[in-house]
């Protein structure tokens, strides 16, 4: 992914500087809706959270301790107009700025509907509870940890596109996640 990015980067830049082409390009931080796809851990989160009060069945689920920068996919859509849209071609920075875990946002999820985690045992064995019925509601898997995870925070910077177009999220990090409970589909 780095690669093609890094290419995709150079293209654009090159076609900008000798042809004259209006071309941006955008560093992209993680993105996230209601209509993601299931393949994304915000919305396996998000169903497994949904499904629990019917089926009881706990979210089983990798590292959480691994940050991510989540923008809801409506900001990141709009800053792309905004950049398409104005005056100079320019790459700009598609981030919230804000850095929060896996483990924040399956509580937040949780919270949402009403339970609250309590998080027992550390590492391979740490595993999340309702406070209230001591329902076991999340359990850690090592398979479905990455080689290659994030465990520091690494958030994006969106200074000029704020500075420049204007550019301001509507989604904080809690509405984003409360908006994926509430439309999950």
């Amino acid at each position: 992914y780095a690669i093609t990015k890094s290419t995709s980067d150079n293209i654009i830049k090159y076609y900008r500087t000798h042809y004259n082409l209006f071309c941006c390009s955008g560093v992209i931080f993680n993105s996230a809706s209601e209509r993601s796809s299931d393949k994304f851990v915000t919305k396996k989160i998000v169903r497994s959270v949904n499904n629990f009060l019917i089926k009881r069945e706990p979210l089983t689920i990798g590292n959480l301790n691994s940050y991510r920068d989540w923008t809801h996919a409506r900001d990141t859509a709009q800053g792309i107009y905004l950049m398409l849209q104005s005056e100079s071609p320019k790459d700009h920075i598609i981030a919230s700025g804000g850095c929060h875990t896996v483990r924040e946002f399956i509580e937040v999820a949780f919270k949402k509907k009403g339970i609250e985690i309590v998080w027992n045992g550390e590492g391979i064995d740490e595993k999340g509870f309702d406070r209230t019925t001591n329902s076991l509601c999340v359990i850690v898997d090592t398979k479905y940890f990455r080689l290659n995870e994030i465990n520091k925070r690494v958030s994006g910077d969106s200074f000029k596109l704020k500075n420049e177009l204007g550019w301001e999220p509507e989604y904080d990090f809690k509405r984003l996640v409360e908006t994926m409970i509430e439309n999950d589909s």
